[in-house]
């Protein structure tokens, strides 16, 4: 379901309602929610990788496994929030930026 509201500076934005019925967040929230999915996702395989190779297959291993997990996402989180200004320059100086939305 798709409606007007207003957004942000009293700017107006289509507000689209998910399955669940929530509302999307409007595209201001991409710089926090991309670097917030994605150091979650890669810090859940790397930090499993890396407990695996450590220890094997040991008793315990999940409840370890979680705890390196939350350790390396305190770390993952805040480093892709600063990186990822600094990435999209280097990005910028090889890969043109994308054309308009149609």
């Amino acid at each position: 379901m798709e409606g007007i509201i207003a957004g942000g500076g009293g700017l107006l934005h289509r507000a689209v309602t998910l399955k669940a019925g929530m509302k999307k967040l409007p595209p201001k929230y991409n710089m926090i929610a991309i670097p917030l999915v994605l150091s979650t996702m890669m810090s859940f395989i790397i930090s499993g990788v890396s407990t695996s190779g450590a220890l094997g297959n040991v008793d315990g291993f999940f409840q370890k496994w979680m705890y390196g997990w939350g350790f390396s996402w305190v770390i993952a989180f805040p480093t892709v929030l600063l990186l990822f200004p600094v990435v999209r320059k280097i990005v910028g100086v090889f890969v043109e930026p994308p054309g308009p939305v149609r």
